[in-house]
């Protein structure tokens, strides 16, 4: 007759693997089982077996079958997992699912079985505990209220043994893992330095002064920024790509490499429509949906020497601030654009705006994660306190390492959740 299938089959092989294996479980408390089995019921021949795919594994037993394999086609125990419930036969010779069986006509000859089954996580049947005898009989409801107390703790034997075996495997994979993870970090390390070499270098000349602070929270970070002295301009840019690490941080080099090729191809054209253009091919080249729905904010401009005219547009992200000594500009002001972040639409319709810079600008630009932490007490940092520490170092000609040691001070922290990116150009 046809191998009995369990509905939820593949649950089950799952269940058996969780366990080790049947190939692999083997205890002591088994053999001890299944000989008080056999003494208790009176029985020649009582065993543990597990059933996989295509075989019955055999992990413990007293007579006939001590240990070993066989078909599971030809398995009395297969019934027995397929139904989920104690199978009882008297006689195998009035049962026409067995009568013709190897295991009826052949050693052992059996003339009564009787399987509980046994089971592994999730309550799938994963085996049974057998008894089989060589002529008819019949079990006593002591008979059978004694085999459920033996299924019970060959349940907790065979969970407990699973366990085990689960450990020894976990213990096998934490060692691979390391052994990877020390690989992966050399490699993320290389990644990491290559993210931070296509990063402009410190400017200092007569035209204009730049530095900057680069601190990605994991050693792939998702901001990426730029700036570039170019005949009569002073081209710049700051992205913030959403998440943390290899995408992030792929992303992040796919626009550095995209704006400055168009820089490059669009130089003829005039400011605002560059800006503009540039913005518009960034949401039509990274939608959400082919970039693992990661989208990204950023603030563009470009700076016009001669006229110390700074076009720009910004989507989503924050504004930049601008410092000078002249009048209206002590305190600072905001250069941002509400517009939807770059990824959501690709139809979206950027825009640019412009001002006039006065003489002896400092132009801060900076990622969120810059200022949207909590201070030791818990509270989220005022943006307002983050502006009066850039006009500190701007007044006080600080390095940008001070403002870190401000928010190391200030939030209690020594590493941050969020990639820290802040940039000063003077111009």
């Amino acid at each position: 007759m046809p191998i009995p299938i369990p509905i939820a089959e593949q649950a089950r092989l799952d269940s058996l693997r969780t366990l080790g294996g049947p190939g692999e479980i083997q205890d002591g408390q088994f053999n001890l089982i299944t000989r008080l089995a056999a003494r208790v019921l009176e029985v020649p021949i009582a065993y543990v077996s597990l059933i996989d795919e295509t075989q019955q594994y055999i992990r413990a037993g007293q007579g006939w079958c001590e240990s070993g394999t066989m078909p599971r086609r030809d398995s009395f125990c297969a019934h027995t997992v397929a139904a989920d419930a104690p199978m009882i036969i008297e006689d195998t010779w009035n049962d026409s699912r067995f009568a013709h069986s190897s295991l009826v006509r052949n050693e052992p000859h059996a003339r009564f079985y009787a399987g509980f089954p046994l089971h592994g996580p999730g309550g799938h049947a994963v085996g049974s505990l057998c008894v089989l005898d060589r002529v008819p009989r019949q079990l006593s409801k002591r008979q059978l209220t004694i085999m459920e107390d033996f299924v019970e703790q060959a349940n907790r034997v065979l969970n407990t043994t699973g366990l085990l075996e689960s450990q020894n495997r976990l213990l096998n994979l934490q060692q691979d893992y390391l052994r990877t993870q020390e690989q992966l970090s050399h490699e993320l390390s290389e990644a990491s330095r290559y993210v931070e070499s296509l990063l402009p270098p410190p400017a200092t000349n007569a035209v204009f002064q730049a530095d900057w602070i680069f601190d990605p929270c994991s050693e792939l970070g998702g901001d990426a920024f730029f700036y570039r002295h170019v005949g009569n301009e002073i081209r710049m840019g700051i992205f913030d790509v959403s998440g943390h690490g290899v995408g992030a941080a792929l992303l992040s080099v796919s626009l550095l490499n995209l704006v400055r090729n168009r820089a490059i191809s669009l130089a003829d054209r005039p400011l605002q429509t560059r800006v503009r253009d540039i913005m518009r091919e960034m949401a039509v080249t990274f939608p959400m949906e082919q970039n693992q729905d990661m989208y990204f904010t950023v603030w563009l401009g470009v700076f016009d020497i001669p006229s110390r005219r700074l076009t720009f547009s910004a989507a989503g992200h924050p504004p930049a601030f601008a410092v000078s000594d002249a009048a209206g500009w002590r305190e600072g002001k905001e250069l941002g654009m509400q517009q939807f972040p770059v990824g959501f639409d690709a139809e979206y319709n950027y825009q640019t705006t412009s001002v006039i810079l006065p003489p002896d600008t400092t132009l801060f630009l900076f990622s969120d994660g810059a200022y949207e932490i909590e201070d030791d007490q818990g509270e989220e940092l005022e943006l307002a306190w983050f502006y009066d520490r850039l006009r500190k170092v701007d007044a006080r000609d600080e390095s940008l390492d001070k403002l870190m040691d401000s928010l190391r001070r200030k939030t209690g922290r020594v590493t941050f959740e969020d990639d820290i990116t802040l940039l000063r150009l003077r111009f």
